[in-house]
C-alpha cells in the first residue's frame, strides 16, 4: 500500500491511499500522526507503527495502542490457559493457516483440560481448511454438510476459458478446472456441482476426543463467510454452545466472488458465481447464526490481545456445569 498526505491542521491528513499494483480506485480517509509521530491512525481503519531497530518493541506498541479512532477490529491472536478447567483460543481469521498451527502448538494444554473457549468475534472468513483441526477436536457425531453448484453463463465460461488459456489456474488444478468448464458448457443458464468435488458429503471422523467435554464459541455480528461456514460446522457437535449478544453478519450463501469494473471505472461490481446447496431451504444470508446463550454484558470492541468480562463470562458458565 502506497500513502499520499495532505496536511490539513491539528496533525491530522487526507490520506489517499493506493495499491500497489492499481488494481483499486484511491481511497481517501482521515488520518493522525500520534504518539510524537510514532503511530500513524488511519481514522475508522488501521494503525501502523514507525519501524525502529527493534521489532518486538515496535509489535508490542501497536498491540498496546488504545485507538483514538476505532474500527472495531483490533483483534488479535490468543492462546493460553484459563486455569485447571479451560483452554482459550482467540482466532481472529481464517486467511491463515493461525488456527491449525495453534491447536497443533498447544495439543495436550488443550486436551488436558475439559472446557475450551475459542472466540472468533471480528473473525470474517478466510478458507475453510484453515480451520479444519478446530473441528476435528470438537467432533462428536457424523454430520451431512451441503456442498455448493456453479451458475453457468456464457459470461463466467468465458472467465474461466481465459483463465485456463492464459495460465492463470493455480499449479495443479488444470484439469479440475477443465472438468467444471465441460459440465457448465452442457448446462449453460442452470447450476451444476464441480465433478471433482463440491457436493454434498457426510462429514465422519475417525476419533472423538474425551477432552474438551464442553467448547464455548464467543461470536459476533462480525462473523461471516468462512467463520459462518465453521459455526454451522461446530453447531453439529453435542459439546458445542455458541456465546454472543447477536447474530452473525449472514454472508454465506453466495461465494466464489469477482469483481467486474463498471463503465464509469469508478465503482467494481462483485458477482458470485456459486451457491450453497443449503439454498432454498435454509438460508443464512442477511439471517446470520444466532448464539444459543445471549451474553447480557456490555460487548468490547477493541479487543487487542486482552482477555474481557466476555471470555470470564463464557469461563464461569462452562466451570459451573461441571
Amino acid at each position: 500500500m502506497i500513502f499520499e498526505a495532505t496536511n490539513l491542521n491539528n496533525n491530522e491528513f487526507e490520506l489517499t491511499s493506493y495499491r500497489r499494483d492499481g488494481g483499486i480506485t484511491p481511497i481517501r480517509k482521515i488520518a493522525s500522526l500520534n504518539l510524537n509521530n510514532n503511530v500513524l491512525e488511519i481514522h475508522e481503519d488501521t494503525r501502523y507503527v514507525r519501524q525502529s531497530n527493534d521489532d518486538i518493541a515496535d509489535k508490542a506498541l501497536l498491540y498496546s495502542y488504545i485507538a483514538e479512532y476505532p474500527n472495531g477490529l483490533n483483534t488479535y491472536t490468543v492462546a493460553m490457559f484459563l486455569g485447571d478447567s479451560t483452554f482459550y483460543l482467540r482466532i481472529p481469521d481464517f486467511e491463515s493457516n493461525t488456527a491449525n498451527d495453534l491447536v497443533q502448538k498447544y495439543w495436550s494444554e488443550i486436551m488436558s483440560r475439559p472446557n475450551l473457549i475459542i472466540d472468533i468475534r471480528n473473525n470474517g472468513g478466510g478458507q475453510d481448511n484453515f480451520y479444519q483441526k478446530l473441528a476435528e477436536i470438537i467432533y462428536t457425531n457424523p454430520y451431512e454438510s451441503k456442498g455448493i453448484e456453479w451458475y453457468a453463463t456464457d459470461g463466467i465460461i468465458a472467465e474461466r476459458e481465459e483463465l485456463i488459456e492464459n495460465g492463470q489456474i493455480k499449479e495443479g488444478y488444470e484439469e479440475e478446472s477443465k472438468a467444471l468448464l465441460d459440465e457448465m458448457k452442457k448446462n449453460v443458464g442452470g447450476f451444476v456441482v464441480h465433478p471433482y468435488y463440491g457436493g454434498d458429503e457426510i462429514i465422519k471422523r475417525d476419533t472423538i476426543y474425551s477432552n474438551p467435554k464442553k467448547v464455548g464459541i464467543i461470536i459476533n455480528g462480525n462473523n461471516a463467510s468462512s467463520a459462518e461456514q465453521f459455526l454451522l460446522d461446530a453447531k453439529q457437535s453435542t459439546k458445542v454452545v455458541l456465546f454472543g449478544n447477536e447474530n452473525t453478519a449472514g454472508v454465506l450463501d453466495y461465494s466464489n466472488i469477482t469483481p467486474k469494473e463498471l463503465p464509469s471505472g469508478k465503482y467494481s461490481l462483485w458477482l458470485p458465481a456459486t451457491r450453497s446447496r443449503r439454498l432454498p431451504d435454509n438460508p443464512i444470508d442477511n439471517i446470520g447464526i444466532p448464539p444459543d446463550v445471549s451474553i447480557p454484558l456490555i460487548p468490547q470492541e477493541q479487543l487487542y490481545n486482552r482477555l474481557d468480562d466476555w471470555v470470564y463470562y463464557v469461563k464461569n458458565y462452562l466451570e459451573l456445569q461441571e
